[in-house]
């Protein structure tokens, strides 16, 4: 029997696992909810180790923690928590490749109660094996069993999207939206969606996005989708404009710098500035294939023959596969 004192204990101990969650510090999170579990057992604890564990890609040691966490949900009969702890073994085994295990433990965990988490997951398990049908109505079910979630009615949205269905797609990810306005990879997409509308699209592609950059100025990936929806409605001077912003005043990103170049080579016809930014990309970081190609490219089509096969070679090496046929281009006009 755990004394008064180290009772007393469990809040803090709670507190500085949570505090730990908080700064990103794994090892010190699973110490303090360790030294918890030693005075009393939980199955919730259990739970959250095993899931910081899985977020670390520690696959055996998050195992060890979800059977500890089964066997006391057996112990106590418990159907909710045998449901919690097969979802979460069924996420090890995903995260580890081993779908067919992790199918196997999606589905106990839905016959022991249906979880909209686990109709998300066994979902995405089910489109990777490319059964999709089976995957659409996981995430019918997901939304069925908790309307208010907004994971679930993401899911369906990209779903939906991905088969071309844009009206279901629009109405699932503006839901999802509407229950977390800081849901940004739920705007992203929905905002390529729109954009299939045509320029009453482009239009309600730019709100949406002035409206969500409001609240978080630093997101990279949409601040770009704003200057390509300025492109396409033709918002020249504002689209040059969010593209250098984004470049140059955010964390330095690659893809900012690439999708400047390529405007300002392909739609300005800046040449000389397009390329100061293609070799920003490539200073980023010079491990990447990705500049390396774009700005191949780019020197390419500007006659520049020798010095894009300088850049298609690397990235080449470094894994690009259409760089590849590039250079069999550049190395025919060489040739001749």
């Amino acid at each position: 029997m755990a004394s008064k004192k180290k009772i007393a204990s469990l809040d803090s101990l709670y507190q500085k696992a949570e505090a730990a969650e908080n700064r990103g510090d794994v090892a010190a999170a699973e110490k303090h909810y360790r030294a918890a579990l030693a005075i009393r057992p939980n199955l919730g604890t259990w739970g959250v180790v095993s899931w910081l564990l899985l977020s670390a890609g520690e696959f055996k040691d998050a195992l060890a923690g979800i059977k500890k966490m089964r066997t006391l949900a057996l112990k106590n009969r418990s159907r909710s928590m045998m449901s919690l702890s097969d979802c979460l073994m069924g996420r090890i085994h995903h995260d580890a490749g081993r779908k067919v295990l992790a199918e196997r433990y999606y589905r106990e965990s839905l016959e022991a109660k249906p979880r909209t988490e686990t109709n998300v997951f066994l979902g995405a398990l089910l489109e990777e094996l490319d059964r999709g049908s089976e995957a659409k109505r996981c995430y019918q079910k997901a939304v069925q069993i908790d309307p208010g979630n907004y994971e679930a009615h993401f899911n369906l949205g990209k779903w939906y999207t991905a088969h071309e269905d844009f009206e279901r797609a629009v109405r699932h990810l503006r839901q999802a939206i509407e229950m977390n306005e800081y849901f940004t990879e739920a705007v992203s997409l929905l905002v390529q969606v729109l954009w299939q509308y045509g320029y009453n699209g482009f239009s309600l592609a730019k709100n949406l996005l002035e409206k969500t950059l409001v609240d978080n100025m630093t997101d990279v990936d949409n601040h770009l989708l704003l200057g390509f929806t300025y492109k396409l409605l033709g918002r020249k001077r504002d689209a040059d404009r969010q593209f250098r912003f984004t470049a140059d005043e955010l964390a330095p990103s690659i893809a900012a710098a690439i999708a400047y170049a390529e405007y300002l080579s392909g739609y300005s016809r800046k040449q000389a500035e397009a390329e100061t930014y293609f070799q920003k990309a490539v200073e980023i970081d010079p491990e990447d294939a990705l500049p390396h190609y774009y700005y191949g490219k780019f020197l390419m089509a500007i006659g520049r023959k020798e010095d894009a096969a300088s850049h298609l070679t690397i990235a080449a090496e470094l894994g690009e596969e259409r760089a590849a046929a590039l250079l069999g281009d550049v190395a025919a006009v060489l040739e001749n």
